[in-house]
């Protein structure tokens, strides 16, 4: 997982790609929400020392919690903090960061709620914190909170045992989630703005192991979804009988080629910059 999220092969990377990537959105223009990480802890695909990424696992608990004793909704605690950060000299270490993210949590903190309370969801999204965290993207979105980086989280492939009705029931979660949040995107007129790419760490072994599930493997597939995807299966099929010394799959394409493609064809992104090296696009994004 570290190797895909921060591009570092031997897998000792601090940095996320998508990190690197918003470094130089963040904060900018008003709009601490041009990237967002729904979950309890920030993805380290989006680890970046310059430009912490608002992380929430629900709208209600993105702001800041007032003392038990304080009788004006937190703004004593607020002011108290603020007048801690602006008490370091503004040269010393991390004092305009810190400045900066308390600053931006309260301000993001007022748009979300505000925006929370004017959206209307256009379809009932399936129950779970997957679905969950795909309507809070479609609400940034919606409401114009100008996100351009959203990410989320849905866990449980480790499938190491009785795997088909757990892979099952996950994959049927993964498909609904999606299939809610591209149908109020399309009913708000926003589905031709989003393109929404998967991936998983958990490539699995072809044999089945002594627990009907299967073992850590190599290769893993990645789905692109949105209007302004090509259709299609893009690369070579995996071939269940050309396997490695080891019984995994042989990966045909370097994950890094489908980032390169959403970085350069979609996100307007120099993934060269990016992704500290060149790798071919992929034809599932038109030319720009």
């Amino acid at each position: 997982m570290d190797i895909w999220q921060t591009l570092d092969l031997n897998g000792t990377g601090s940095q996320g790609w998508l990190g690197k990537l918003v470094s130089g959105w963040v904060d900018q223009d008003g709009h601490p929400f041009k990237a967002m990480d729904v979950g309890v802890q920030t993805a380290q695909a989006l680890a970046s020392i310059s430009a912490p990424v608002p992380t929430l696992a629900s709208v209600n608990t993105y702001r800041i919690y007032p003392d038990p004793a304080d009788s004006d909704n937190g703004n004593a605690r607020l002011q108290a903090l603020m007048k801690l950060y602006n008490s370091y000299p503004k040269t010393s270490p991390y004092a305009a960061l810190l400045d900066t993210t308390a600053l931006s949590a309260q301000d993001g903190s007022n748009q979300l709620h505000t925006a929370d309370a004017k959206y209307q969801a256009a379809v009932t999204y399936p129950q779970g914190p997957f679905a969950a965290g795909l309507k809070i993207l479609a609400e940034a979105i919606v409401q114009g909170l100008g996100l351009r980086v959203g990410y989320v989280t849905l866990g449980g492939f480790d499938t190491h045992a009785n795997q088909q009705t757990t892979h099952d029931t996950l994959m049927k979660t993964l498909a609904d989630g999606l299939v809610a949040f591209y149908t109020d995107l399309s009913k708000h007129g926003k589905a031709d703005a989003v393109v929404v790419m998967t991936w998983s760490e958990f490539g699995r072994r072809v044999e089945e192991n002594g627990s009907q599930g299967t073992d850590h493997g190599t290769a893993a597939p990645m789905f692109v979804l949105g209007n302004p995807v090509n259709k299609g299966v893009f690369g070579e099929p995996p071939s269940l009988s050309n396997l490695d010394t080891t019984g995994n799959i042989k990966y045909t394409t370097d994950f890094r080629s489908v980032y390169a493609t959403v970085l350069d064809r979609w996100l307007g992104a120099s993934s060269q910059d990016v992704l500290g090296g060149s790798f071919s696009a992929q034809n599932f994004l038109p030319a720009p």
